[in-house]
Order: C-alpha cells, then structure tokens, then sequence
C-alpha cells in the first residue's frame, strides 16, 4: 500500500513538473518600461524558441491577473520574435544589428524583445507583456516585477523624434535613424502604420549650413541606401525614405493603404472600404517637418528626386506638396497608377489589395478618391496644379514595367495646363542603366538646381522643339 502511494505521487510529480516548465517557457520576464522623447519603450527578455507572439497591454491600475485586464486594460500593441533585432537594416547591411531606444544609448541585445509605444495622452499606466505560442493561446498569469511592473508609468505628451541608430559607411557615409510609428491620430503626431511602434528608417546625409538638400525615394524593391545621394554639389545635405512593407508587395509607393489591409501578411484581399490611409505620405510630411528644425539647409532649396517607385514619388510630392520643394527630377516613373490598359508587368493585384480595385475608387483621408490622387492627368488638371513646381520627367518607350501609352496622356495634360517641367523619352526599357541612356548628359541635377521656392518661373506650352509622342505604342 505504501509503496503504491509513493509510486503514485511520484507518477503525479512527473506529470505535474513538465507542466510547470513549459507554464515558465510562457511567461515573460525581465519586463522594463522607460519614458523618452514622448515615447515607451518596453523591453523584455525573449522566451526559448520561434513564432512567439507578444502582446502589450496598459492598464489604468496595477495589473494582478486576467481579470485586471478586462477591468481596465487595453492592448496597445504586439509583435513577433526578437523584436529588439533591426530586422530591415540587418538584411540590408548583412549583419545582425538591434534598435536604441534612444540616440546616446547602447544597442539592445538580440535576446530583448522591443515595443515602442506612443501614449494618445498624457497618463499613468501600468504595463504587462504577455506570450502567445501557436496553437497553445495567450498565457494570462501575471508575476508582478517579471512580465508587469510594480509600479505605474507616467506618459506625457512630447512629439517624437527619429532615434539616432548608426553612421553607415556604405555606400556613401550617412546617418541611419528609426522613427518608431503609432496607429494612433495625434494632433502632433499622426498615424503613419496600422500597427504601433512600427520602425522606419531615415537616411541623412549632413551638409553645411544653409546649403540646399535633396530628398530621395527609392525603387520597388529597393531602399534607402539604393538613393542615398545629394545633388552632386559640395556640402549638400541630403534625405533618403525607406518605404518597406515586409510582405508580397513590398511597398505602397509612398503613399499608404485601406483598413482591411495587414502588412504582416501575403494573402490580403481587395481592399473594399476606405478611407485609404495615407501612412507613409504623412510619414514623409512628418520627418520633413522634423528636419526643418533639426537641420540647418536652405529650405528654399529642397529638391525630389529618385527612379521607377521612387520617380512616381517625386513626381506626385511635386503636385501634392508644391509648398515643400523647388523641383522635382522624376527617372521612369509611373504617372497614372488607374491607366488602361495595363503594361504587361501588372502592378494591378498590389494595387488592388492596398487600395482597392479602379472601379471602386475608394477615398482617401482626405477625401479626394485614391486613383484621382494617383493620376498625373487629373492631376495636372486639378486647381492645386497652378501651385506646381518644375516636373523633369525622363521615361523610354520600351517600358513594359509601368508602362508607355501613360506618358503620352500625360504629356498631353501637361501641355495643356502648362504645367512647369519637361519631358524626356527615348528607347530605354525601365532597366536600362542611366550611365548609358542617350540623354545621360541632360539627366542631370543640375536642371533643377537654378529653381528656389521663392522666385517664379516661366511654363511654356507648344514649343518649335516639342516632339510627337506617337500613340501610345513603342513603335
């Protein structure tokens, strides 16, 4: 009898004691929350293994079981493993680099886990991080001081900063920075990602003072450090956006996406319903507005320029923001993003998951329907278009990527609202490199760098040298 008792607890034991390992493998510790910059930043040590899920969650008093979530608690955001790992610029630089959470500080280590949280208001909170493992739930037990703090957090509202992260030497020397975004609309900070603390890299390179400075946008695909470059003259300064969606789309061209649609993941529908957000528009407006106080160049002088994705984007910043630069130098781009028909390289299906289909035409934050927003005709059109600044357009006919018979459209438009710039065409496919183009000796900065925001120029229409376009086909 005794001894079947002792056998029995002992069984007990053991199936009690892999239990309680794998209830530890679960829980959080090592939970700290700092203030900076009108910022949290939440790190915690990463938990043994993969496809772990962790979720934040502030609470309006000291957090002691499930309960106290439900009472008074909000989820403010969640992310995936090693999230202290700066995912894009390590794949990028070819090495395993972590954030700062603040520019004078140290890197994290690659076994903390990161969530930058930006408060919709001045409070006090009190934090904890949960885990979720695939297919076993969120695991909802609490150890106050492991994975939720003892004491409260006090928040106050402060615009945030891009964070300093590291001088990158290749290839061109320039300072990589991370502005941690919010899904929340604030006055001083607005909504640039649908999900928190989202990070996104700025490229700076520094001139001297007064000097004029270049912002870049780069191709589908690419990055910032494919256009990290000024103008060319000594002591320029010069900005580079990345614009990344780390998914079968790769990018939003600058300008953002509807509600339905989840970066994290492949198999996004059409769109239906918007608004379309204008996240990373109103990202580049944000940094913009950043570095006015933060760098010292001429803000008379600010120029847009890059290629393909990029080109689109300094194209449409020229029509949208005309207050923002002089010029702007567009290397084959897409014009009229809702053409028909469509290049054989059919952008459409991205389209349509990020922005819904043409026919629908679904409206942006702003109200102004999203393909109107991205059709250089209409835009060329539009009353806003006699604050345009000098375009600089070079596209070829052999562009089956975005396409021709656009740019034919478009030249049109621009002729008749006189619109400042010029267009150059020749034969080049959307790859041929720049440094054998046959207008390689015009496509050049300096066409755009005589123009200032504060002088005007001349717009003229049906010139003796306009060419004919042709109709639309590469013959």
């Amino acid at each position: 009898m005794r001894a079947t008792r002792i056998l029995s607890y002992i069984l007990s034991v053991m199936t009690v004691l892999p239990s309680l390992a794998f209830a530890g493998a679960r829980t959080v510790t090592g939970l700290t929350a700092t203030q900076r910059g009108g910022q949290t930043f939440l790190t915690w040590n990463n938990l043994p293994g993969v496809n772990w899920t962790y979720r934040a969650y502030a609470c309006s008093s000291s957090v002691e079981n499930a309960q106290s979530l439900y009472d008074g608690g909000e989820i403010m955001g969640e992310v995936g493993d090693s999230s202290a790992v700066d995912r894009r610029m390590s794949t990028l630089l070819g090495q395993i680099l972590t954030f700062r959470t603040d520019s004078l500080a140290t890197p994290l280590s690659p076994s903390r886990g990161l969530l930058v949280i930006t408060p919709p208001t001045s409070r006090q909170r009190w934090y904890a991080v949960t885990a979720e493992s695939a297919g076993r739930g969120e695991y909802l037990v609490f150890r106050p001081g492991e994975n939720t703090l003892l004491e409260p957090l006090i928040e106050w509202l402060e615009t945030p900063k891009p964070i300093f992260q590291r001088l990158v030497t290749w290839p061109v020397v320039f300072e990589d920075r991370v502005l941690f975004t919010s899904n929340i609309d604030r006055p001083d900070f607005p909504a640039m990602c649908s999900r928190m603390g989202w990070p996104t890299h700025l490229g700076i390179i520094r001139g001297i003072p007064g000097r004029p400075m270049t912002i870049n946008g780069h191709g589908r695909g690419g990055s910032l450090i494919n256009t990290i470059m000024t103008s060319g003259h000594y002591g320029d300064w010069a900005l580079s956006f990345d614009e990344y969606l780390p998914n079968q789309d790769v990018a939003s061209f600058y300008l953002g996406y509807a509600p339905s649609y989840d970066i994290t993941k492949n198999d996004n529908p059409i769109a239906f319903e918007g608004p379309v957000e204008r996240y990373s528009e109103k990202r580049v407006l944000f940094l913009l507005d950043w570095a006015k106080t933060a760098l010292n160049y001429d803000p008379m002088r600010v120029y847009a320029q890059g290629g393909s994705m990029g080109g689109s984007f300094a194209f449409f910043f020229a029509y949208h923001h005309p207050d923002r630069i002089a010029a702007a130098l567009s290397l084959i781009p897409k014009l009229v993003f809702n053409f028909q028909p469509e290049p054989p390289y059919q952008l459409r299906p991205s389209l349509d998951r990020m922005w819904g289909s043409v026919d629908q035409n679904l409206p942006l934050d702003n109200q102004v329907p999203v393909f109107d927003w991205m059709d250089g005709c209409k835009q060329a059109q539009s009353e806003a278009a006699s604050a345009s600044v000098p375009i600089f357009v070079f596209c070829g006919r052999n562009d089956t990527v975005v396409g021709w018979a656009e740019k034919v459209a478009y030249k049109q438009a621009m002729q008749q609202h006189r619109i400042g710039g010029t267009m150059y065409w020749d034969t080049r496919d959307h790859y041929l490199p720049n440094s054998i183009s046959p207008w390689r000796p015009t496509q050049a900065f300096d066409m755009v760098y005589p123009y200032r925001l504060d002088r005007s120029f001349p717009a003229l229409s049906n010139c003796t040298m306009d060419g004919s376009m042709g109709d639309g086909t590469a013959a």
